[in-house]
């Protein structure tokens, strides 16, 4: 037997609102900070090794804590801290694939700055999730976190290589990270106990269930550690490969074993066996590892931290452990898009955030400041890991469930609004001398040129030009129809098919006025002056070699000058994948949890089935500069459908949307719009959390291939650039669903943007449905050294500040 030391870190493992309402998951794991100090002073008696120690997962609460404790409860919390088995951790939560930079800047000072150095952090923690950004840990690296324990589910998912092994890391040149890669987060648990879990995850409100007690679990009397050491061995010899061959262990997080652990020392977690997840110390511990010490079992037993078991297997591994590189993909991403809408708010919400806080408008106010970091707290907090409770899919219409699921929501769309608020706020403040003009702003770094479309009622009077006080451009004004609200439909006609609850028109006449197109120069604004005068629409002729499909639909745009088309091929293709079997979800499971990577192609081949989209006839405009094809989509998992390609001759690229109204359907299916990129057979580079790389190649081995998530855009060698308003991820090759490849299959310049996925069986959304609009726009010839500047200036829209109706 190799192991002489396993080393027991206790934890609770938090998903706000897996087991219980997120809310009051919040308040019991301020309770748990107390329950930890108590139990760690109070057991300071027992023999070394056998006093409690526990190490606080995440720091949301342990800030919760501090915020409300009085002075005699932050003492003995620093005592606790000074005994070496109390740890706090880097990270305020279990984060997903979708963080951005300022994300991490703001989870890495969730704690307050004295707390910080107070605590010693030194040590990042994660669990459940399968993946870990390396711009965040290179923030934290710098913030002197250099040790990393994860411990990855394998429940959907997989670790990167055998666990549990320990790695260095290189996030960047000459920082290195020290990972600690367990096997699940309650391998411990189930090392020495059988499964005391029963039935269905219970919330702390239920009577029908109750937690473990001294003697449920970890029981201290002989025959029961006699007994736990015998199943202890038996573990022992499947981690270290001289027992039978597994790769599945005990337990409901299918957290796997692999063999072939050749050290000393073996660090294992250990969360309370009640829910597992967002459970409480567990005291009795301590009796357990006294009575195992005592009795004189191999290996020992040490309840320790998760800085100190590092800090152990650190010391007895030295350099003799490999050294990783390349963007750890997390397997987890793909649940975020089980719900679109939100996830394209959570977009928007970062977008209007960075473009509010801009120097474009002003300096910010202490006020604001405090505003921004709130925010940015809303916007972390829905990009934390738990999505929905444990019966999501099983009773979606639970208490439980719905209101899990709006507390999360509830995040991004305060985010949102208040990032508009403060927008609204600043940008108001810098023209509060402006009257009877409309200010236009541009937030990117590039030459806006834009068409500027408003209510007409914003206007307060009857105008028929503006001109531009900077350059004396007259612009015509266009009335154009739109929605008339309170005002009583005449026929049937006056309702497109968006308008779903057929109340008010949405084809009124002159219900907002149009100009432009405006120029808007970098971090600049323009002020345009309605009026009476008469005046000419422009005249603008560009040239664009255009080739269609049997229905009309562009397969070529290729704008003169350029060096390659900036269509050629499929651009918006809507197809989906589902899979048969009379409970589809388990199909979809068992093909990604078969272990054999040509049995998962074999059975993808036999029971997924891909649906395309019938395509109506397009109708082409040609207006300002611009074409426009817009085309009719029929498919099985949308009420209506439509996309429009939009041919910009004046800034030479091509603008895409889809608008669906997906049906109400439980069945799990995934829903794509493929692209084609043009030229050669090469991968692009992407960027995740402001990381620019090239999947496969510059990834750590064995991470997700199947999809990446992406800040928004993609960029081929030929300078071909992609960039994705609202989906956030992306396939090459192949749609790729449940796949679990370890190469790619399918020319890498074959894209799926993943629009909708709502696989999950549990976590994440069932059942989003109703409207959902994806935009994406394609350019040529961008240098790779623009790719970002290019792709934000592609989605930024211009603010538009409107002060009419002064007499």
């Amino acid at each position: 037997m190799a192991v002489k030391t396993i080393a027991i870190v206790h934890h609770t493992h938090t998903d706000f609102g897996y087991t219980d309402h997120s809310e009051r998951t919040k308040k019991q794991q301020v309770k748990y900070v107390d329950l930890a100090v108590e139990y760690v002073l109070k057991s300071s008696h027992y023999p070394e090794g056998a006093r409690f120690a526990w190490t606080l997962e995440v720091g949301y609460a342990v800030r919760q804590w501090w915020q409300q404790a009085n002075e005699e409860k932050k003492q003995r919390f620093m005592e606790a801290l000074a005994t070496g088995r109390l740890e706090v951790t880097g990270l305020p939560f279990n984060v997903t694939a979708f963080m951005g930079r300022e994300e991490w800047e703001t989870a890495l000072h969730w704690l307050p700055g004295d707390l910080w150095e107070k605590a010693n952090v030194r040590t990042a923690m994660q669990n459940d999730v399968n993946g870990m950004h390396t711009p965040g840990m290179e923030m934290a690296w710098d913030r002197g976190v250099k040790t990393l324990w994860i411990g990855p589910n394998s429940y959907y998912g997989a670790p990167p290589m055998p666990t549990p092994t320990a790695f260095n890391w290189e996030i960047a040149p000459g920082k290195k990270m020290f990972v600690w890669l367990n096997a699940g987060y309650d391998n411990g648990v189930f090392m020495f106990n059988p499964n005391w879990r029963e039935g269905p995850v219970p919330n702390v409100a239920d009577l029908r269930y109750r937690e473990p007690e001294a003697g449920d679990i970890w029981a201290a009397d002989e025959a029961s550690v006699r007994a736990a050491h015998k199943r202890c061995l038996e573990c022992l010899a499947e981690i270290e490969g001289t027992g039978k061959d597994t790769d599945d262990s005990n337990g409901p997080t299918k957290s796997q074993v692999f063999g072939g652990y050749r050290w000393e020392t073996l660090p294992v977690s250990v969360t309370s066996l009640w829910r597992m997840d967002n459970d409480p110390p567990f005291y009795h511990l301590v009796d357990f590892v006294a009575k195992w010490n005592e009795l004189g079992l191999q290996p020992r037993l040490e309840l320790c931290t998760a800085g100190c078991a590092i800090d152990k297997i650190k010391a007895e591994v030295g350099e003799d452990i490999p050294t990783y590189s390349g963007q750890w993909i997390d397997w987890w991403a793909n649940g975020n898009a089980s719900a679109p809408v939100e996830m394209a708010c959570n977009r928007e919400a970062k977008r209007t955030l960075r473009t509010a806080a801009l120097p474009l408008f002003g300096e910010l106010t202490e006020d604001q400041k405090q505003t921004v970091r709130e925010t940015w707290e809303n916007i972390c907090m829905y990009d934390e890991h738990c999505f929905s409770s444990w019966a999501s899919v099983s009773n979606p219409y639970s208490f439980y469930n719905l209101s899990q699921a709006a507390e999360k929501n509830c995040y991004v769309y305060r985010a949102l609004d208040d990032a508009q608020c403060l927008l609204a706020e600043r940008a108001r403040a810098l023209t509060k001398d402006d009257k009877n003009k409309i200010v236009v702003f541009n937030p990117g770094e590039k030459e806006m040129t834009a068409f500027v479309e408003l209510p007409v009622t914003c206007m307060r009077g009857e105008y028929s030009s503006v001109r531009c006080e900077e350059t004396g451009a007259l612009l015509p004004l266009e009335y154009r129809g739109g929605v008339a609200n309170f005002v009583r439909p005449q026929a049937p006609e006056e309702f497109g098919p968006e308008n779903v609850s057929r109340t008010f028109s949405d084809k009124a006449e002159r219900q907002a006025v149009r100009f432009g197109p405006v120029n808007v120069p970098p971090m600049g604004c323009l002020h345009f002056v309605p009026g009476k005068e008469t005046a000419a629409a422009e005249s603008f002729c560009g040239e664009v070699t255009v080739k269609t499909d049997a229905n009309g639909w562009p397969v070529l745009v290729h704008f003169p000058g350029q060096s390659a088309p900036a269509v050629d091929g499929a651009f918006g293709e809507l197809l989906s994948v589902v899979a048969d079997g009379f409970s589809p979800r388990w199909t979809f499971r068992d093909i990604f949890h078969d272990p054999d990577e040509a049995a998962r192609a074999r059975m993808c081949e036999e029971h997924l089935h891909e649906v395309p989209a019938a395509c109506g006839a397009t109708v082409c405009t040609e207006e300002n500069g611009a074409l426009r094809y817009e085309q009719p989509l029929t498919h099985p998992a949308a009420v209506y459908a439509r996309r429009v390609m939009t041919v910009d001759l004046r800034t030479k690229t091509v603008k895409f949307e889809l608008r669906m109204n997906r049906r109400s359907d439980f069945a799990p299916e995934v829903i794509f719009l493929r692209f084609d990129a043009p030229g050669e057979d090469a991968l692009p580079r992407i960027s995740n959390a402001g990381a620019v790389f090239k999947p496969e190649e510059e990834q750590l081995p064995g991470s997700c291939m199947d999809f990446y998530a992406i800040d928004g855009w993609l960029h081929y060698p030929g300078g071909w650039l992609l960039n994705s308003t609202d989906a956030a991820l992306v396939t090459f090759g192949e749609t790729g669903v449940v796949r679990r490849k370890t190469k790619r299959t399918g020319p890498a310049n074959r894209i799926y943007m993943r629009l909708f996925d709502n696989v999950w069986d549990t976590n994440f959304t069932a059942n989003a449905c109703g409207q959902m609009n994806f935009r994406f726009a394609a350019c040529a010839d961008v240098p790779v050294q623009q790719a970002e500047t290019t792709a934000r200036s592609l989605e930024t829209e211009p603010v538009v500040v409107v002060k009419m109706g002064y007499k």
